[in-house]
Parts: C-alpha cells; structure tokens; sequence
C-alpha cells in the first residue's frame, strides 16, 4: 500500500511532538526535510500504511504471528531478528531475518528511539535490544541465589574504584563559635574506614552450536531456550564466583582445588570471594566444627564472629535481617531443619510474612535467612576442596553489603559460521567484576563473612 498525505503528516506530526517533548525544541525546516524524506521512505518501503506504534513493552503487535502462537515476547523477537541478521553478514547465502520479523523489530526500535529521554536527535537513531538487560535481570532476580543480593555498578574502565558506604564515625558535642574567622578553633575531625572497592573486570563466555539445517523456522522456537539458558548461566556464574572465587593458580592452595593446579579457564580464578574471605584472609572468622553434627550454637555463633569493634560495625546483625545471609551445602538441608530450636513453626510463619523469601531460602535461624545452594560443595575437614569427593559439610555467613559486581559488558551475542562443519557457534559472553570491601585495606581485615567447616553430614 503506497502511503497517502495524511498517512505522511500524521507520522511527521507525531515525531515532532516527540522531538519537542524529548528536547524542549522545536525542528527547523533542515530537519523537518530531513524527517519527510525518511518517513517518505519507510511507508513506501514497508508496503503498508502507518499506524501509531506500540510501545516496547507491547506485545499486542505480535497476535496473529508465529511469535505470538509460540508465546514469544518482544525481546525473544530482537533476539531473533539480531542472530538472523549476523548470520546474513556473515554468510550472503543466509536470507536474514523475514519482511514479518523485520517489521517488528525496526517499528520497536523506532518508537524506543522516540520514547527516549535523553538529549540529542542523532543519538536516539540506534537503541538497544530489549533482551540484553532483560538477560541481566532475570539472572540476578530468577536464577540466582547469592549473586542477586550483591549491588551491582556499571563500569566504564577496566580497572575502577568505587566509593561504598564504610564505617559511619560518631558526631562529636561541640560548643557555639563566638571568634572572628581566623582566631576560632576549628572543630576536630573524624576518620571514617576505607571506603572504596577496586574492581576488575574479567571476561567469561559460552558457546552455543547448531547446524546449518536451522534456518529462520527452527531458530525461532530456539531463541526462547538460548535467552533462558544464557540467563540461567549468568546467575550460576554470579553465585559460584561470589561465593567460591579463590585466585590461587598453583599445584596448591586454592580452596576448590587443594591438591592440584586448576585450569586457567576455571570461572573461579577470576577473583576472590566469600568462603576466602574466611578460609583464608581472615582466619579468626573460620571456625573448625570437627567432624560433630550441626548444632544452633555454631551456627549463631557465626554472627557473632562478624563484629568488627575497631570500625564500630555489626555485619551479623544489621538493622534488616535480610542483609545477614547463611549459605549451606544441600547434604545439610536435613540437619538445619532438624535443630530442635526450628521446631517453633509459628514464629517462622511470622518471620516468613514479614519478609519475602530469598531465592533457595530454606529457614530462617534467629530471623536471618539460611540458603541452600548446589554452588558449595562437601569439602574436606579442612573446609577446601580436592580431586576427591569431599564428606563434610559448611555453612557461610556472610552480609551482602560487603562486596559489589562491577558490569563492564552485560551479556553480548556474536555468530561465528564454521563451513566446515556447516555449523553456526553462538558465543555469549560478559566482562563483570566482583569487589571485596575492606576497612583495612587488607583483605585480612575483612569481617563481613564467616565459615564454620568440618561439619558432619547426618
């Protein structure tokens, strides 16, 4: 359908109303040329008349499609379009991304590029997917259990350091000024601890293959299971890293791989996390269980460990419950629900209405939420893992407050053509980074995570 002159001013009329609302000014005549020109264009190209676009979020404009029969949203659409148009660059047998998901994908893009509120006319032309941060989130928020309570920053570096919240210092009583300026004394100063966090972005992949026999029909019901498993990577990624990271790259020593070198591709030598901050850095924050089974004790105990008197701070009970978090193997799950100090039923009910639970949340002891997670693993009596299969149980506390992600690259898609085995590789893959907070500036003086190892699975 060629476009009619109605069809053309009523497009132009709204750009310009966007632009106005966006900017604050009006187009000049260049501008309003320049605007016909491509609306001209896009209702001849496009082969039918205008409408007003829905918004990102709508997934009405998807009835009546392949994408909408299989439940699809705008995102998995995006996805789609992006592989099929890589895939065409790469490969000019490859016919790309068809009229129908072209439509969709530029109509969304266009009307972001319109809804976007910061300045510049040029700069909106070329909006982000949809998918990337919907990736990111659903990681965080659905498939991860420890990472997701870790505030993230974004990074512009490689390297950076970011300012966090330390040990606030005490007001200090003084009297009024009655000197003139110059003679006064001037008030005494306070000396809050360190803080700021160092992070350093690391870069992990995944490779996803498939042949060259899916074209445009079988990789539509694909892309769904891509973004979910991309997602569900992310946050296991988030959770084994921030709770099992350990740099030691050596025949020894590495809490994961005590008696041998790990491979240099280990997700865990990226940075060190939450099990070596006690296990290792601070000593005085691991305690040894012995080989006894579980008990209430030990496990309060734990937050009691977590007081830090020389910077005035109480990292095992902070004001919200939620910001002290116990993580525990699943072979304990039995032995946690067990204690006989759990069996008051109500007052859990009446912990659980007042707090949503955490993802994996078990319990709660002493009102604070206890995880269970297949990321720690049943370690040895020393509370590090070997080649071998370890047969005791461990329990970390630790507050979230005391570490941050640091996102260089959310999640990024690129398609790789092997003719030679008439494959296509998508690779995925993200720069994050994970800091560790320290008053000291040591990590020895870390006293936000505790460990209590060695404890007997019953």
């Amino acid at each position: 359908m060629a476009d009619t002159t109605s069809e053309r001013e009523t497009l132009i009329q709204e750009i310009a109303e966007k632009v106005k609302a966006t900017t604050g000014e009006t187009m000049d005549a260049k501008q309003e040329e320049w605007v016909r020109g491509v609306v001209r264009a896009e209702l001849e190209a496009g082969g039918r008349g205008y409408r007003p676009q829905p918004t990102a979020k709508d997934e009405d404009m998807l009835q009546g499609t392949t994408y909408g029969r299989l439940g699809m949203t705008l995102g998995d659409v995006e996805m789609v379009y992006d592989v099929l148009t890589a895939a065409r660059n790469r490969d000019g047998r490859n016919r790309g991304p068809n009229a129908t998901t072209s439509r969709i994908v530029e109509a969304v893009r266009n009307q972001r590029a319109l809804d976007t509120a910061e300045s510049g006319f040029g700069s909106q032309l070329v909006p982000d997917a949809i998918y990337v941060p919907e990736i990111w989130d659903q990681a965080r928020e659905a498939y991860s259990r420890i990472g997701g309570l870790i505030e993230t920053r974004t990074m512009q570096g490689p390297i950076e350091k970011h300012p966090v919240l330390a040990a606030v210092p005490d007001m200090i009583f003084v009297g009024e000024t009655a000197d003139a300026i110059g003679a006064a004394t001037a008030y005494g100063t306070q000396k809050p601890g360190s803080n700021e966090v160092t992070l350093t972005a690391n870069k992990f992949i995944a490779h996803y293959n498939y042949s060259g026999e899916m074209v445009e029909d079988a990789i539509v019901p694909f892309v769904p299971l891509l973004r979910t498993s991309a997602a569900i990577a992310q946050g296991k990624l988030m959770d084994k890293l921030a709770l099992n990271g350990d740099t030691t790259n050596a025949g020894s020593g590495n809490i994961n791989l005590d008696n041998a070198d790990p491979a240099d591709t280990l997700y865990y030598l990226a940075a060190d996390g939450i099990r070596h901050a006690a296990l290792v850095d601070n000593t005085n924050n691991a305690t040894n269980h012995s080989g006894a089974s579980l008990t209430w004790e030990a496990m309060i105990k734990l937050q009691t460990m977590a007081l830090d008197r020389t910077y005035d701070m109480h990292w095992g009970r902070p004001e919200n419950p939620n910001d002290w978090v116990y993580v525990t193997t699943p072979e304990l799950d039995d032995d946690i629900l067990g204690l006989s100090e759990l069996e008051n039923a109500a007052m859990y009910r009446g912990l659980q209405s007042e707090y949503k639970p955490l993802n994996g949340e078990l319990v709660r002891v002493a009102g604070n939420p206890v995880i269970s997670t297949i990321a720690m693993a049943m370690t040895e009596a020393d509370g590090k893992v070997n080649s071998t299969a370890g047969a005791f149980g461990q329990i970390v506390g630790f507050n979230p407050r005391g570490l941050l992600w640091g996102v260089k690259r959310s999640v990024t898609f690129e398609i790789e053509r092997q003719a030679r085995y008439d494959m296509w590789a998508i690779i995925m893959s993200t720069r994050v980074a994970l800091g560790r907070f320290t008053p000291t500036g040591a990590a020895s003086g870390i006293e936000w995570a505790t460990v209590l190892y060695n404890i007997k699975d019953n």
